[in-house]
């Protein structure tokens, strides 16, 4: 698609575009001398032949010494943000989920401190009551299923919050000691995955699982927030493995992207 730049906006470095402008010719259209770059361009000669020689001197382009012609030396390739490639990645394999487990899921983004929310999926027919939001930043003293993959993954222990952990557990908040800590992170690492100790408030427990953006590299956790009635049991076995499952897909495809 063709980006349209109005004429009364100044560009902030014109040399620069002009010297990309004319690498991209090189490279799609071959060896080409200066006066035919100059008149493809329609730029003065003079101009064209400082950028040449800026580009020479970078070692981008080099001039045939006998056909006094530019090649290109490298290739310009368009670089989707990590951002996007993980929006990419997760965008079909969430609603897939969405819809295979009835409830919402949702997407954390580490960003080496802590977690914000950047999107969510909500199944097509089913009442939800998560409420946490787009751009929700998450408190790292709560010991769920998404601080126990963060603390597992993430931070290195010296870089653990310095809290007192707790957590939602029958109903109640409840202190949680070290050594549950320690057992919960130690778990969550060996099985790249976590669920709440206990139903929330609202009557939710959450489901997670890390992406990786690189092998080991903590880039993002998915959740399923699943609605629980209050004498809700135990976990649900199949939603712990389908989105461990769906955090694996997104970090395969979030990886490939980077190749």
């Amino acid at each position: 698609m063709a980006h349209v730049v109005s004429a009364s906006r100044r560009d902030p470095a014109p040399a620069l575009g002009r010297g990309l402008r004319l690498l991209r010719h090189l490279e799609s259209r071959g060896a080409s001398s200066l006066e035919r770059l100059a008149a493809d361009q329609a730029w003065p000669k003079s101009s064209v032949a400082r950028l040449l020689t800026s580009l020479e001197q970078a070692g981008v382009i080099r001039r045939d010494p006998v056909t006094r012609r530019y090649h290109a030396l490298v290739r310009l390739a368009a670089l989707a943000s990590e951002e996007e490639r993980l929006d990419a990645a997760w965008r079909p394999v969430a609603h897939a989920l969405a819809q295979e487990v009835g409830h919402t899921v949702e997407l954390h983004r580490f960003d080496g401190r802590g977690l914000h929310m950047i999107d969510r999926c909500e199944p097509e027919s089913a009442i939800v009551s998560a409420r946490a939001r787009i751009g929700f930043v998450r408190d790292l003293d709560e010991l769920d299923a998404l601080t126990q993959l963060v603390l597992a993954l993430g931070l290195a222990r010296p870089r653990w919050p310095r809290v007192r952990f707790w957590a939602w557990i029958g109903g109640r908040k409840l202190a949680c000691s070290m050594a549950r800590v320690a057992r919960q992170v130690a778990a969550a690492a060996r099985d790249l995955g976590a669920v709440d100790l206990g139903i929330n408030p609202h009557g939710v427990r959450r489901y997670a699982a890390p992406v990786f953006q690189r092998p080991g590299e903590l880039a993002a956790i998915v959740a399923v927030a699943q609605v629980c009635p209050p004498q809700a049991g135990r976990a649900d076995p199949g939603i712990v493995h389908r989105v461990r499952q769906a955090a694996a897909a997104i970090s395969r495809a979030v990886q490939a992207s980077t190749l």
